[in-house]
This record gives C-alpha cells, structure tokens and sequence, in this order.
C-alpha cells in the first residue's frame, strides 16, 4: 500500500514539471513572437524613412574633366585688311603673318618666312617684315626687324614692337613720313676687354650712360606688357579682306 502511495505521488510531480516545462516553452515562444514583430515593425519603419535629396554639387559642369584642346582654327580671328592684297599676293608661298596695332590707321601687317619658335600656345617669330598703311591709304613698307633668337621672339605693346637681345632691347615705332621704324626707347650693352660700356636712347637719340638700369627696365616692361606676336600660315588661310585670311 506504501508503494503504490510512493509511485502516485512520483507521477504527479512528474506530470507537474512537464507541465511547468510546458508553460515555459509556450512563454519563450509568445516572447520570441514578440521580439520578431518588434523587429519586423522596426524594418518597415526604417524602410519608409525618405532619404533626403543630395545637395547640387558646388562644382559647375563646366569644370569637369572633359575639356578638349583647343585648335588654331578656332582661335577667333581678324580679317587681313583689304589694302594689303597686294603685299599677301607676293608672299603665299610658305610664309606666315601676323596682324598688330602701332598705332596706325590700320594694323601693320609682319610678314616673316621664320625660323619659328613655339612659346606657350603662340607660334612666334624673329624675323619679319613690316608693312603698315599711311592715312591715305597707301602702304608703306617699313623694312625687316630681327630679333637674336628664339629667347627674344617679337613682341607688341601697342603702338610699340619690340626687337630685342641679349645685349640690347629696343621699342620700335611706325615713321610714316620717313617710310622707317624709329627707336622710341631702347637699351644696349657693348662689353670691351677692359669695361662694360651702357647706352640709352630716348626718340632715336642715343647717349651713354652710367649702369644697366635703363637695360633692365625695358626687359622688365617687355615681359609686364609685351604679348609675343602669334603668326599664322598663309596656306591655312590665304584669303584678304574677310576670305579666311585672318589672324588675331
């Protein structure tokens, strides 16, 4: 009789904890359930959130890197004027020009045959003739100007050229009347064995001098204000008077 006590009471707290571990496992389940809708409820939360438009970029468009060389042909130009169709005529075959203001009722027009020397986009020269044209419209010729290499190419600051060394510069002007190019300012450096000799020379009047100030000034103002002047081919652009014969 004690023993079958003994075995009910050892099934009843059997029957017990597996209802204890019962109860247990559907609560971990409701909680997992819970946890996971949580979850899922957060998802659709972060998943609705507008993400704000970006900021147009500071930076133009224009500023990207996909600029193109730039060619000679599309270099704007000017037209050859008309009067010089004569002097353009007598020089096509393989010779280039360049147009530049001196001050002039028209811009004189260089001629030079080279050698050419390529400095920072700009095809210049040493050598070159000069045409311009009088108020009459006649034009003059004004002779051949020549530089010492291609570290002194031509160079203009209107209504000046410039011709220059390595011993002397000079700011050339049109003498209509004369038919000549005369100094307006100039600077030169003769070296003997024994000493240095300066020159300067104001409206073609040239006198000595005590140092190379005068010299040094002139190269300084060239490279402030003078522009390398750019030739161009005639055989690019052989025409006058607005027939592709143009340069700037």
């Amino acid at each position: 009789m004690r023993k079958m006590k003994a075995k009910k009471r050892i099934i009843i707290v059997a029957l017990l904890a597996v209802l204890a571990l019962a109860a247990c496992s559907e609560e971990k389940v409701e909680n997992q359930a819970i946890n996971q809708t949580a979850e899922e409820d957060s998802v659709q939360e972060e998943t609705v959130k507008v993400t704000p438009e970006p900021k147009e970029s500071a930076t133009p468009a224009f500023e990207n890197d996909n600029k193109q060389e730039v060619k000679e042909d599309d270099i704007p130009k000017e037209d050859i004027p008309e009067v010089y169709s004569k002097v353009v005529e007598e020089n096509l075959d393989g010779k280039c020009y360049a147009l530049v203001d001196l001050g002039l009722s028209e811009k004189c027009l260089l001629i030079s045959d080279g050698p050419f020397d390529f400095y920072d986009g700009v095809k210049g020269a040493v050598t070159s003739e000069v045409y311009g044209v009088d108020s009459e419209g006649n034009v003059i010729e004004f002779g051949l100007v020549q530089s010492d290499g291609s570290g002194y190419l031509l160079a203009v600051e209107t209504p000046y050229l410039y011709v220059s060394g390595g011993h002397h510069i000079d700011m050339l002007q049109p003498n209509v009347k004369k038919g000549t190019l005369d100094v307006y300012e100039g600077a030169r450096i003769e070296y003997t064995e024994t000493t240095d000799m300066y020159y300067y020379t104001k409206d073609s009047v040239e006198t000595e001098v005590d140092d190379i100030s005068g010299f040094d000034e002139l190269f300084n103002r060239r490279s402030d204000k003078g522009q390398i002047i750019n030739f161009y081919d005639f055989e690019t652009n052989p025409g006058v008077g607005g027939n592709d014969g143009k340069t700037h």
